[in-house]
């Protein structure tokens, strides 16, 4: 396989990575919004992301734990296709990249389109509004 093949399958993973992310934001934050009326949703929403989710795929891309220990959290069929070896360096650090960008540092924030127009260097992270309950 040429490395350019294999730049675009690894690209094609990272952006179905990102998708599966999208999709599990979209549907915490529809759940917890609109469907709970929680005043503090958002709050909670960033607890799931930043306390569950995070810490749950990091070991995962970085090679510290087996893609079957998403199974006790309910992550492997959801995770199964997307980070099912083999996962080069190369890929992995990107996947923890956007791991990073799109569950800490936007976590509101599901169009990765919108995610992608701010730089690191010139974007601050999203604002955490406390808690009215």
């Amino acid at each position: 396989m040429e490395l350019d093949q294999i730049l675009e399958e690894e690209e094609k993973r990272v952006v179905e990575f990102r998708k599966v992310l999208s999709k599990i934001k979209q549907k915490l934050k529809e759940s917890l919004i609109y469907k709970t009326q929680n005043p503090g949703a958002l709050n909670i929403l960033k607890q799931r992301l930043s306390a569950e989710l995070y810490p749950t795929l990091l070991p995962v891309l970085q090679g510290k734990a087996d893609l079957s220990s998403l199974k006790d959290s309910g992550l492997y069929s959801v995770f199964e296709k997307v980070l099912m070896p083999p996962l080069s360096p190369f890929l992995r650090k990107k996947m923890e990249y956007y791991l990073h960008r799109d569950c800490i540092m936007f976590p509101f924030t599901y169009d990765t389109h919108v995610i992608n127009s701010y730089s690191d260097k010139n974007s601050l992270e999203e604002t955490i509004f406390p808690s009215t309950q």
